[in-house]
């Protein structure tokens, strides 16, 4: 956890994405977002028209599909639609976690209907995404996120609904075999995610996707966006810390005492209403004071190199009057 490898030490901080890289991924996500609504529209339609299963192979089902794909305008199979749905999630799951600052678990944690707004009395809106970090039993917390934020939730709140079904269907038949059946509880953790998928491995089971399985899913981005970065999920929350360091809009004494108002002319208690307000993600302001102090460390070496601080008067002040030494 320190870092510490036996032998030798090696630097345990989160790698700082290059704005480069990030640029081109964000870009790639958010337009996936944009097209999000479309894209399940065509999958709506192809689960309406899909012939039923019963009586049928595989391959069959397959076929029909691929039909069914090419007569509504998809170009491409199905496996490549399948894919496309999939690099969906991720595309949401990028762009959620680049305006929010969230965890990996946070986001895993959070639940349709996580969408939240308030607005004070000059019609100023604000959003929030309600999650629950289990970091040291925090519990439940609530990110300021903006539109583009509120846009990916909504597509996953789509996406997700036919994962949905399917636990609360996998719920129902624990039941009838079993109604004490300890998969039942373990369901329920789930049954309202949107960030799930199907466990082949597991009998079919739908669950929230694992962190292991999220790091292979960011790297497959990434590669798919052309680029050479083995992205994992934590680096896009010290992404967003750094980014918020740098901002000149920012004022960290405020993000203390209430995360993400960003700006001076921002009230700081127009959002704290009783249900909303009271959680607020201090570990993330001290993600982002230890991002502001790496800038201001960083921009003070370049200013020394190996320049001597004083000039050559400094030797004749110092040993004259006191008022004039060098602190």
């Amino acid at each position: 956890m320190a870092g510490l490898n036996g032998r030798s030490t090696q630097g345990g901080k989160t790698q700082l994405i290059p704005d480069d890289v990030f640029c081109i991924l964000f870009k790639r996500a958010y337009q996936q977002v944009e097209r999000g609504q479309q894209l399940l529209d065509l999958r709506d339609a192809l689960d309406a028209t899909a012939p039923p299963r019963k009586g049928l192979s595989n391959t069959s089902i397959c076929e029909a599909k691929n039909r069914h794909l090419d007569a509504l305008g998809w170009e491409g199979s199905l496996r490549t639609f399948n894919s496309t749905l999939n690099e969906l999630r991720t595309a949401c799951y990028i762009v959620l976690a680049s305006t929010s600052g969230c965890r990996n678990h946070e986001l895993a944690n959070v639940q349709a209907g996580a969408h939240h707004r308030t607005h004070d009395d000059d019609g100023t809106v604000c959003h929030w995404m309600r999650s629950r970090s289990d970091k040291t039993d925090t519990g439940i917390h609530d990110w300021m996120i903006p539109e583009a934020a509120v846009r990916a939730l909504r597509v996953m709140e789509r996406w997700c609904v036919p994962y949905q079904a399917m636990i609360a269907a996998e719920i129902m038949q624990r039941r009838r075999v079993d109604p004490h059946d300890p998969q039942i509880t373990e369901a329920h953790k789930h049954r309202h995610s949107l960030f799930l998928r199907v466990y082949t491995n597991e009998g079919n089971q739908v669950r929230t996707l694992s962190g292991v399985t999220w790091d292979g899913n960011l790297k497959a981005f990434a590669k798919n966006c052309g680029l050479d970065w083995k992205l994992t999920s934590h680096q896009f929350r010290r992404k967003f810390a750094n980014y918020a360091a740098h901002s000149r809009f920012g004022d960290l004494r405020y993000l203390k005492e209430h995360y993400a108002h960003w700006t001076l002319d921002m009230s700081l208690g127009y959002a704290m209403d009783d249900s909303w307000g009271q959680h607020l993600d201090l570990d993330l302001y001290a993600d982002i004071q230890g991002e502001l102090e790496d800038i201001k460390l960083s921009v003070v070496d370049t200013w020394l190199g190996d320049v001597p601080l004083a000039g050559a008067m400094a030797t004749r002040s110092s040993s004259g009057s006191g008022n004039h030494r060098i602190c």
